[in-house]
């Protein structure tokens, strides 16, 4: 997945209680094993965010700074996975206003926006990089699989030439044929 290149940090999957989080004591993203599709992809850009920008973080739960920073993972989740069309705005929306965001002043939110601004375009650069590299890559063979496609190769080489050996050749008459000519003109 391209997102695991993407991120700076040690990604985890275990089986959790919730979707996912970063530690920052630990500097590692663990994310719920039982996650796949539009969930999985969601709960790592939103993770892999937090370890951007939230690497030094002592905000506790329920306080100020942590839901800036829920804030700022979730709507750079959003734009990220919109970027790739994977609609994630049902669940994003109730997260956000989950968060009380109502309470939050002006100045706190420039702020905010322009780490999400900056992040997600970073992210979305990242990201790019990684699909292109991947799409430029053709898939390594193994030594069977080489030797197996020459050795191909070859019997479609042998086998046109023996083709055209065979058009080359004189028609050999069929022994109905030369019984055919033998007695074409006695009965006449």
């Amino acid at each position: 997945m391209a997102l695991s290149e993407v991120s700076e940090v040690k990604i985890g999957l275990i089986p959790l209680e919730v979707d996912g989080f970063y530690s920052p004591q630990d500097n590692c993203i663990f994310i719920n094993a039982n996650l796949h599709g539009a969930d999985l992809i969601h709960t790592l850009i939103h993770e892999v965010t937090h370890s951007k920008l939230h690497t030094k973080s002592e905000a506790i739960f329920g306080d100020k700074q942590y839901t800036l920073q829920e804030l700022e993972a979730e709507s750079t989740a959003y734009i990220v996975a919109n970027n790739y069309d994977i609609d994630i705005s049902k669940y994003t929306m109730g997260y956000l206003n989950s968060w009380g965001l109502d309470k939050i002043y002006n100045e706190e939110l420039q702020g905010v926006m322009e780490n999400i601004q900056k992040t997600a375009r970073g992210l979305i650069e990242k990201i790019d990089l990684e699909l292109e590299k991947r799409k430029n890559l053709e898939p390594t063979k193994s030594k069977l699989q080489t030797e197996i496609q020459e050795a191909k190769k070859e019997q479609k080489e042998l086998l046109k030439k023996h083709e055209e050996k065979q058009k080359k050749k004189p028609k050999k008459e069929s022994k109905l044929d030369s019984f055919k000519n033998k007695f074409k003109g006695k009965g006449e």
